[in-house]
């Protein structure tokens, strides 16, 4: 049996051939868009088949069924970051961690819809610098690292969650070094240089498509002095108070690594022609509402779906 829940993503999909609707609105949709959305769709369906539990006892029968474990599906997305919270608990260091969020101005985010390669390249770029800093001290830390395309309200946003242990191996591999401080200037320094650099490259290399809004942008030199525009800007690397609950790291982990872009509980309302989500605005401290025409709402989800194979975290 199918199970359903309140306002999903998968119901809101499904009812008044939304999906259809939008496929027949929306050209050029990604084929990882297409594959991840049909196993939403079938969901926990007998499509997917699943197990049958039997009582040795009195024999009753239950049938559990299989689910589609898309990224893109906000149930399977929730038991994921279950699974992996749990495993995770003996695993990962009981030590003090840093949340560290590194972003770039906002006219750099259409870049990457229009050359997904971005993300290869500039993603490895905050463990880098953060392990190039640590080793000049000594220190191997742990880390990792999730690609966001989203902020919470779902618009583009592309941004890099990186958590980082507060001391790690010795150099030589034999010992644990306890300390471990992220200086906070040089680290923005050198995030926004390493990030500029990419783009003048890939400019540079003929490898890069510009957005709509930059059309009229020629050469090189035309291209490098929009950028210095920006390398002039103030980039935000927000550094989190230090943490030492285990429990807690482990849940922020979890909830960045394997999240999808909306959960089901943030969905407060679908009356067959708007959805309804809530979103915390971080700058106000305060939840927000946002209301948007059904196909937008799922344009807006489905903007953010990874191609396959490509891991975000």
């Amino acid at each position: 049996m199918e199970v359903v829940t309140g306002f999903s993503f998968k119901r809101i999909l499904k009812d008044n051939k939304n999906w259809n609707r939008f496929v027949n609105r929306v050209s050029n949709l990604r084929d990882a868009i297409f594959e991840n959305i049909v196993k939403v769709l079938v969901c926990r369906t007998p499509i997917l088949g699943g197990h049958t539990l039997v009582c040795e006892h009195c024999g009753i029968e239950k049938i559990i069924p299989h689910s589609c474990k898309s990224r893109a599906c906000s149930s399977c997305g929730k038991k994921l970051t279950d699974q992996w919270i749990q495993k995770s608990q003996d695993i990962l260091p009981k030590t003090k961690w840093q949340h560290i969020t590194f972003t770039m101005p906002d006219k750099l985010w259409e870049f990457f819809w229009y050359n997904r390669e971005l993300f290869n390249l500039i993603a490895p770029m905050p463990a880098e610098i953060l392990t190039k800093m640590a080793k000049k001290k000594g220190v191997i830390p742990g880390i990792f690292m999730a690609i966001h395309t989203f902020g919470r309200d779902l618009k583009r946003n592309v941004h890099f969650h990186v958590s980082i242990t507060l001391g790690g191996l010795s150099l030589s591999k034999d010992r644990w070094i306890g300390t471990l401080y992220i200086h906070h200037a040089p680290l923005k320094t050198q995030w926004r240089y390493h990030v500029v650099n990419a783009f003048r490259n890939a400019y540079k290399e003929g490898n890069l498509v510009l957005p709509k809004s930059l059309t009229h942008i020629k050469t090189y030199t035309e291209f490098n002095a929009w950028l210095d525009k920006l390398y002039q800007k103030n980039w935000v690397v927000h550094l989190g108070p230090p943490q030492n609950d285990h429990q807690r790291n482990i849940e922020y982990l979890g909830r960045y690594l394997k999240r999808p872009p909306l959960s089901e509980t943030n969905i407060k309302n679908y009356d067959g022609e708007t959805v309804t989500f809530a979103y915390h605005d971080h700058h106000q401290g305060t939840t927000n509402h946002m209301k948007l025409p059904v196909l937008d709402f799922i344009g807006r989800v489905v903007q953010h779906i990874p191609d396959k194979y490509f891991r975000m975290e």
